[in-house]
C-alpha cells in the first residue's frame, strides 16, 4: 500500500485488508493526500467505475471514525434511491470494522428503521434531496440535535444537482443545515460528466467558490468503438386499418435515400420514388430485427428518449421471439412508468450475470451498479452530450474491455410534402455532430437560473413550518443573505412574501412574525411537498392484484383503448378515480402507445456542429453504409437547394431560415419575430417566417442590434410557468427569472449576425 494508506485510521485499514484490496489507485491516494493536507471542499471529476466513492469516503470515514455517534457525521446525498440503496451496502461492508454506523432515509426504508436512526442519531447518512427535505419539515425541533456535528456532505452525480431545480433545492439545505453546525461542512462533489468547474465550484462554495480543489482522473481514458445506424423513424402499424390504407413509407435508410434524392431536381431517379408495399416489413419491424440480432447476446442498456419507444420495441420484440422460437427473449424493459418491483426484479437479474438487453430510459444512466455491460445502444440521440458521455460509460468496465457505443438515428421516412427540415434528417446530423463533439470532449456548460425564486418559495414554506413562525429579517438572513439565494435582492423577496400573503399562504401576526395561513398549512402538509419540482398525478396500473406500473393522469386511456405496457399489450377494463387505479386484462390488438416523449434543450454548439457536418465532405468511420449513403444524400439535396449558402429561402411572402442555433436562440427569434408583428413557425432546425424578404431584413437587423429586451421577450411566453411554485410568483419576478430561463438574445443575435453576413457576402 502507499503512503496514503498510513493517512486512513486503523480501522479503516483493517477493513481494506480484510476485503483483500491490493493497493489503492492513483486517484484514491490523491484525494487521501489532500483531504488531510487541507480542509478545503473537493470537486472530484472521473470516469464511471473509477473508485470515486472510495476515494472520498476513505478519508472521510477516517476522519469520524473516533467519534462515529450523537450526531450525523457525514451526509451522502444522491438523485436516486437505487443509486443510495447501491451505495450503502458498499458503505456498510466499509464501516463494518470501525462500528460506524450507517444510515439511509427515502420514502422506501421503513418506519421503524427511520425511528430508530432518529432516536441514536450518527455516522453516515444516506439520503435523497426530498428526504432531507422531510426532516426538516417533519422533525424540525430534532434537525439540530440530529445533524448538529455535521462534518462533511458528499454529493454523488453532482452534475445532475448543479442547474436543477433540485441542486437549488439542495444547496438552500445545506445552507441550512451549516446554519446549525459549529461551522459549515466541508463538501465533495463527485461527477463523471463535468463540462466546466467554475459552475460547480460556486454550487459547492458560493461565498468562495476559488477555494473549491478540482481533482481529475489522469490516464484514465478507455478505448471506445462507435458505430452509427440509420433508420426511418418507426410508425407502429394500425391493426384498426386494413393494409390499402396503411401509409406506404420508406422502410429502410437504403429506401429513404432513394426517395430524398428522388426529391433532389436533376439527380439520381425520375420518374418519381415510390416505396414498396410495406407489409409486414415496415420501419418498426426492420429497427426490431436489428435490435434483436446487435443486442440479442450479452449485457446491453438500450437507452430510448421516450418509454413509447421503449415499449413498442419490447413488444416486437416479443413477437419476434415467438415467431422464431427463441429458447429465451432477453429482452426487458426498465422506466419510471413501471412498478418498483419490475424495476428492481431487472436490476437484480442484471447485477446477478444474467444476459439481459434493457430498453430503459435514463432510469440507469445514473452510476447504479447492475454488473458488466457489454455495450450501450442509444435510439435516436439524446438531448445532450453529457448523457451520450454518462451512458457510453455504463460499458467498457472490465480490465482491458472496450466500451462500445451503438446509435440509431430515426428520422421521419422522406415523402412529397415533408417539410425541409425533415428532409435534412436532423436525427442523422445531430448523432454524427454529438458523436464529434464527444470526441473533441466537448460537453454543455451549465446553464445556471441565478435566482430560482420558485425554490426560494418552497424554503420560505419549509422554514415556517420547521420554525412555526420567523420574522422576514430571519428568512432574509437564512434563506438569501447567508443561503443559497444571494442573487435574490431585498426587494424581491418583499415582493414575493406579499405575493404569498396575498395567495392567503402565509399572514402576519402581531409580534411581527410571519407563520403559515391554513392555506399554507395544506400545502406544506401534502407529501409532494417535499420535492421542490413539480409532480403530477399518477394512476396505478393493475392486472388483478398485480401491480404493474403507472401512468399520469393525462395519459390514461378510456375504458376499452389499448396500452403497451412493460412491453405487454393491456386493454382498458376499469378505471377508479377515487383509488387512481387502472384495472387491465391482456389484449390481443396492439393500439399505439399512450407515453409521450419529452422533449429537451439542445445546445447551441450541437447545432453549428451539424451545420458544419452538413457542409462537409468526409464520412466518418463510424457510420455504418446506410447511414453514409443517408448522409450524402441529405448533403447533396441540401447543396441543390443552397440550403447553407443562401441567409433564406424565398417563396413569395414567405421566408425559411434556418439560424442553426440553440434552443434557447430559436425560441428567442420566435418571441422576436412576434414582437414585429411576424407570424412565424419555428421547428428544431427551421424557422418560417410569413414575410417577404425586405422585411424580414429589417426585423434582423434589429434582432442583431440588440433592440429587444429578454425580460419583456419573456412576459410574451405561451407557457411562463415551468417549476412548482412559479404560479405564486409576481408576474415581474416571473419574467425576470424566465428571461434566463428560456431566452438568449446572445444566441439570436449571433446567429442572425450569420445569416445577414451571407446575405451581404453571397
Amino acid at each position: 500500500m502507499s503512503k496514503a494508506f498510513s493517512y486512513l485510521h486503523p480501522a479503516i485499514q483493517r477493513a481494506l485488508w480484510d476485503m483483500r484490496w491490493k493497493e489503492l489507485r492513483q486517484l484514491q491516494v490523491r484525494v487521501i493526500e489532500s483531504f488531510f493536507d487541507s480542509d478545503r471542499s473537493l470537486i472530484l471529476s472521473a470516469s464511471t467505475a473509477s473508485g470515486k466513492t472510495e476515494a472520498v469516503f476513505l478519508p472521510v470515514l477516517s476522519a469520524i471514525a473516533d467519534q462515529p455517534v450523537g450526531s450525523v457525521r457525514a451526509l451522502y446525498v444522491g438523485p436516486l434511491k437505487a443509486l443510495i440503496n447501491d451505495q450503502f451496502l458498499r458503505l456498510e461492508e466499509l464501516c463494518r470494522h470501525a462500528d460506524i454506523p450507517v444510515h439511509r432515509w427515502h420514502g422506501d426504508v421503513s418506519p421503524t428503521a427511520k425511528q430508530r436512526f432518529r432516536k441514536e442519531p450518527g455516522g453516515v447518512l444516506l439520503t435523497t434531496p426530498e428526504s432531507l427535505e422531510s426532516a426538516f419539515i417533519n422533525y424540525g425541533t430534532q434537525v439540530p440535535r440530529i445533524f448538529g456535528g455535521l462534518e462533511h456532505v458528499v454529493i454523488d452525480e453532482l452534475h445532475s444537482f448543479v442547474a436543477d431545480v433540485r441542486g437549488a433545492h439542495l444547496r438552500s439545505l445545506i445552507a441550512r443545515l451549516g446554519h446549525i453546525t459549529s461551522r459549515p461542512p466541508r463538501q465533495f462533489g463527485l461527477s463523471a460528466t463535468l463540462a466546466e468547474f467554475s459552475s460547480a465550484r460556486r454550487f459547492l462554495v458560493p461565498e468562495d467558490p476559488d477555494s473549491v480543489e478540482v481533482i481529475e482522473e489522469e490516464g484514465g481514458s478507455r478505448s471506445i468503438r462507435i458505430g452509427l445506424r440509420a433508420y426511418p423513424r418507426p410508425i407502429p402499424r394500425d391493426e384498426g386499418k386494413s393494409d390499402k390504407q396503411q401509409p406506404k413509407l420508406a422502410a429502410t435508410a437504403a429506401e429513404a435515400r432513394d426517395a430524398l434524392l428522388a426529391m433532389t431536381k436533376g439527380s439520381v431517379a425520375d420518374p418519381p420514388y415510390h416505396p414498396p408495399e410495406a407489409d409486414e416489413d415496415t420501419s418498426l419491424r426492420n429497427l426490431a430485427l436489428d435490435v434483436a440480432a446487435v443486442f440479442g447476446h450479452h449485457t446491453n442498456l438500450i437507452f430510448t428518449n421516450s418509454r413509447a419507444m421503449g415499449e413498442m420495441l419490447a413488444d416486437e420484440t416479443n413477437q419476434i421471439s415467438a415467431e422464431q422460437r427463441w429458447t429465451r427473449n432477453p429482452f426487458v424493459l426498465h422506466h419510471g412508468s413501471l412498478s418498483r418491483e419490475v424495476r428492481e426484479d431487472v436490476e437484480e437479474r442484471l447485477k446477478s450475470g444474467e444476459p439481459l438487453s434493457v430498453f430503459c430510459t435514463s432510469t440507469l444512466e445514473m452510476g447504479i451498479d447492475i454488473g458488466a455491460v457489454y455495450s450501450v445502444g442509444q435510439l435516436g440521440p439524446p438531448w445532450s452530450v453529457s448523457s451520450i458521455v454518462q451512458r457510453l460509460g455504463r460499458s467498457g468496465r472490465r480490465q482491458g474491455e472496450s466500451a462500445v457505443l451503438r446509435i440509431y438515428s430515426l428520422d421521419p421516412p422522406p415523402a412529397p410534402g415533408a417539410s425541409l427540415e425533415d428532409l435534412l434528417c436532423p436525427q442523422l446530423l445531430r448523432s454524427v455532430a454529438m458523436i464529434e463533439l464527444m470526441l473533441e470532449r466537448w460537453l454543455e456548460p451549465f446553464d445556471n437560473d441565478r435566482f430560482n425564486f420558485s425554490t426560494l418559495i418552497h424554503q420560505i414554506l419549509s422554514v415556517l413550518r420547521q420554525t412555526g413562525g420567523a420574522k422576514a429579517a430571519y428568512i432574509q438572513e437564512k434563506l438569501v443573505t447567508r443561503g443559497a439565494y444571494r442573487a435574490v435582492e431585498s426587494l424581491h423577496l418583499g415582493s414575493i412574501l406579499r405575493s404569498l400573503a396575498e395567495a392567503e399562504l402565509i399572514e402576519q401576526i402581531p409580534t411581527g412574525e410571519l407563520i403559515l395561513a391554513p392555506g399554507g398549512e395544506a400545502v406544506t402538509h401534502g407529501r409532494d411537498f417535499y420535492a421542490a419540482f413539480t409532480g403530477g398525478t399518477d394512476y396505478s396500473v393493475r392486472h388483478g392484484q398485480e401491480d404493474i406500473g403507472k401512468l399520469p393522469e393525462d395519459l390514461v386511456p378510456p375504458v376499452g383503448e389499448y396500452l403497451l405496457l412493460n412491453g405487454r399489450r393491456w386493454i382498458v377494463d376499469e378505471i377508479d378515480t377515487r383509488a387512481l387505479v387502472v384495472q387491465v386484462e391482456p389484449a390481443r390488438s396492439r393500439k399505439k402507445p399512450v407515453f409521450l416523449g419529452a422533449g429537451g434543450s439542445i445546445h447551441r454548439a450541437i447545432f453549428e456542429k451539424m451545420r458544419d457536418v452538413l457542409e462537409s465532405k468526409e464520412s466518418p468511420a463510424y457510420l455504418h453504409e446506410d447511414a453514409a449513403g443517408l448522409l450524402n444524400a441529405v448533403r447533396l439535396f441540401a447543396e441543390k437547394n443552397r440550403i447553407l449558402e443562401l441567409p433564406w429561402l424565398e417563396s413569395g411572402a414567405t421566408c425559411i431560415a434556418f439560424p442553426w442555433t440553440g434552443t434557447k436562440g430559436m425560441d428567442t427569434l420566435r418571441l422576436c419575430a412576434a414582437a414585429d408583428g411576424i407570424e412565424v413557425e419555428a421547428k428544431k432546425l427551421m424557422i418560417t417566417y410569413r414575410c417577404d424578404s425586405e422585411h424580414l431584413q429589417l426585423h434582423l437587423k434589429r434582432v442583431a442590434d440588440g433592440i429587444f429586451d429578454p425580460v419583456e421577450l419573456a412576459s410574451n411566453l405561451s407557457k411562463p410557468h415551468r417549476d412548482k411554485f412559479d404560479d405564486l410568483l409576481p408576474p415581474d419576478l416571473l419574467n425576470l427569472s424566465n428571461s434566463e430561463r428560456a431566452i438568449s438574445t446572445d444566441d439570436a443575435r449571433d446567429a442572425v449576425t450569420a445569416m445577414l453576413q451571407r446575405r451581404d457576402n453571397p
